[in-house]
C-alpha cells in the first residue's frame, strides 16, 4: 500500500513540474564554470529535477547497500549463536542423561 502512495505522489510531482516547465519556456542564461549558454527554462528545470533524482537515488542505493551488509552480518552472528546454543543444549542434555544414569546406579 505504501508503494502505491509513493507512485501516486511521484506522478503528481512529475505533473506539477511538467506544467510549471511548460509555462516557463523562455530562454535563460546558464553560467557554467567554463562558460555561459542560453537554454530554455523548461530544460533547466527538468535537468535540475533529473539530477536531483539521480543524486537522491545514489544516496538511497548506498544506504540500502550498507543496510543489506549489516543484515547479512547480523544473520551470520545469529546463526553462530544458534549453533553455540544448540551445542550447549546438547551438552546439557548429555550431562542430564549422565546424571540420571549415575542416580540409578547409586540407587538414589
Amino acid at each position: 500500500m505504501k508503494i502505491q502512495w509513493t507512485i501516486i505522489a511521484g506522478l503528481i510531482f512529475t505533473m506539477i513540474i511538467a506544467l510549471f516547465s511548460y509555462l516557463n519556456i523562455v530562454e535563460v542564461p546558464v553560467n557554467y564554470y567554463f562558460g555561459k549558454a542560453n537554454w530554455p527554462l523548461i530544460l533547466v528545470i527538468l535537468g535540475s529535477t533529473l539530477i536531483g533524482a539521480f543524486i537522491s537515488s545514489c544516496f538511497s542505493a548506498i544506504r540500502m547497500f550498507r543496510l543489506k551488509r549489516k543484515v547479512s552480518l547480523l544473520q551470520k552472528d545469529l546463526h553462530e549463536k544458534e549453533r553455540k546454543l544448540a551445542e550447549k543444549n546438547s551438552d546439557y542434555i548429555s550431562l542430564k542423561l549422565q546424571m540420571k544414569g549415575m542416580t540409578k546406579k547409586d540407587g538414589i
